[in-house]
């Protein structure tokens, strides 16, 4: 969604090596239901347009759904989360 903060997918990151699954969810649009992994991996030096946010600051920007329910799916802990606007 333009404006939105988005978790990245696959293909934006072919670099990225998964580590270890860290939650999962489900999202329905209309008719069409979504099953969703968040997985922690190592991304590299670089992220191809992707920016480090501090979960904590997400209540300040437009986030969608989608990355909202991610974060509530991550059991971990994890701090920091890579996102494309």
């Amino acid at each position: 969604m333009p404006g939105f903060w988005e978790l990245p997918e696959r293909e934006q990151l072919p670099q990225a090596d998964p580590v270890r699954k860290l939650g999962l969810f489900r999202h329905g649009i209309t008719f069409h239901n979504y099953v969703f992994e968040v997985w922690a991996a190592n991304v590299g030096n670089s992220v191809n347009g992707c920016e480090w946010i501090d979960v904590s600051k997400l209540n300040h920007l437009p986030a969608s759904t989608v990355l909202k329910k991610a974060v509530r799916a991550v059991k971990s802990g994890e701090k920091q989360l890579c996102a494309f606007a």
